[in-house]
């Protein structure tokens, strides 16, 4: 038999009353009251009449649905996949005796990066879901000529030649003016003569000053060719997982453009949006433990994490705040699962109306075990 709203209890069997009896039972009412009226009140007027009629149909419908109850409140059994769907359609009905606010899961650490200028890749050394470490290579763009012109900046940085050159110079200088300044006080020399030696060697000292500082800007450009070089090179920020390659080889990007996501999910992340009032009557702060509830499809537990950080500023809309839950997941549970959240401990009691076993509390995602 089709399912209507609600269950009528007026058989025991359970089954639903559907609309051919209820308009059954609308008419023996509305028969009923005819017949009261032809025999002891007079007959009514055709409008009272009419009136009557719809307030006894209007009675029988109510009866159905006063006498429907919930399935999940009454624990009726016996309910399909589409009724249950109907009264608990986010599944969530057996978390209430948590009492948590409902939140998910996200990654502690979450990388999306580009190349910071345009180019082609010539290179994919990563594929998503793999382990990677700080520091190591996962995409490169085309550097060939960037990598040249780094090591000819190279050269020239390291080079002493310049400086070598200018310093043999300056010190020529010094002997012509120490040659010039003997034969001066000898008097076989003019006074031009000797000051045009004596600036000659202070301009040679110069050029050697001159040619280290030049070695030092070469140092410099180098540092900078190096820093474009890895500009077509992208490298993973911290330990994590690729979640993502979103370009091809060969592929021309721009500058900026999404190329490759990594995250940390050890340990989790979750952003509570606590009740304002509860925040401060509890004093909530950093390093306060907080209790998860997790809907994972393998199993469900509850997991105990600490607080990280509490939002200064409140919602004024929703009257919340957010505070910011940190749990360890030794078991890699993936970011975006559902969790429920609380900030006082749970009792034991709770967790039998979860239908939790002792081994599915913990301090971890590790907890279960």
């Amino acid at each position: 038999m089709a399912p209507c709203w609600g269950r009528h209890e007026s058989h025991r069997s359970g089954t639903c009353a559907t609309g051919l009896e209820r308009e059954r039972g609308g008419a023996r009412m509305i028969g009923m009251m005819r017949t009261q009226t032809a025999s002891g009140r007079g007959v009514r007027a055709p409008g009272v009449r009419r009136w009557s009629a719809v307030a006894a149909g209007a009675m029988a419908l109510a009866a159905c649905g006063l006498a429907a109850m919930s399935p999940i409140a009454s624990g009726q059994p016996g309910l399909g996949s589409d009724e249950r769907a109907r009264f608990d359609p986010d599944g969530s009905a057996w978390a209430r005796p948590f009492e948590g606010v409902q939140t998910f899961t996200k990654p502690s650490r979450d990388s999306v990066m580009g190349f910071n200028a345009p180019t082609s890749v010539v290179e994919i050394l990563v594929r998503g879901g793999e382990l990677v470490s700080q520091g190591q290579l996962l995409i490169r763009g085309n550097d060939a000529e960037q990598i040249a012109i780094v090591k000819q900046t190279r050269l020239r940085a390291e080079s002493a030649l310049q400086v070598e050159r200018a310093q043999k110079a300056a010190d020529l200088t010094v002997v012509e003016f120490e040659s010039t300044l003997e034969a001066f006080d000898r008097g076989g020399g003019s006074q031009f003569e000797l000051d045009r030696s004596r600036l000659s060697m202070e301009t040679a000292r110069i050029d050697v000053e001159s040619a280290k500082l030049n070695q030092d800007l070469e140092r410099v450009r180098l540092e900078q060719a190096e820093a474009l070089l890895e500009q077509l090179r992208i490298v993973a920020p911290f330990d994590g997982i690729v979640e993502e390659v979103g370009v091809e080889l060969g592929r021309s990007i721009d500058r900026a453009q999404p190329a490759v996501r990594v995250v940390s999910i050890d340990p989790l992340w979750i952003d509570v949006p606590a009740p304002a009032a509860d925040t401060i009557r509890l004093g909530l702060s950093a390093g306060d433990s907080a209790w998860v509830l997790v809907d994972s499809p393998e199993r469900r537990g509850v997991l105990e994490g600490r607080i990280i950080e509490v939002s200064p500023v409140a919602d004024y809309a929703s009257r919340s705040r957010r505070v910011r839950v940190e749990v360890e997941n030794p078991e890699g549970l993936p970011p975006g699962l559902r969790v429920w959240v609380r900030f006082t401990e749970p009792s034991g009691d709770m967790h039998s109306a979860l239908g939790l076993a002792d081994r599915e509390v913990g301090s971890g995602a590790g907890g279960g075990r």
